[in-house]
């Protein structure tokens, strides 16, 4: 997957966990927890799991955009992928 320099993804959640990988460039990752974002950013060779099942997120590329690579671990039956959070 690439995301463009400083582009977002939209806040959202995973039927299941996810597993990411950073290959190239930084992509900063924000939690909403508790009504506070709480953020953390890796660089290339670095990674993160997600853990889904409603745990709402974004993540946001770098200066010079984002390549990784995302392993989603999801339920028998799922639809989808990725939901959007509800504003």
């Amino acid at each position: 997957m690439r995301l463009d320099p400083n582009v977002p993804t939209g806040w959202h959640t995973h039927p299941g966990p996810a597993i990411v990988a950073v290959v190239e460039g930084s992509i900063t990752y924000e939690e909403a927890e508790a009504n506070k974002c709480v953020d953390a950013t890796y660089l290339a060779g670095e990674g993160f799991v997600d853990r889904g099942f409603g745990h709402v997120h974004r993540a946001s590329a770098g200066a010079d955009g984002v390549d990784l690579y995302v392993v989603y671990l999801l339920p028998r039956g799922s639809a989808c992928q990725v939901i959007p959070a509800k504003a």
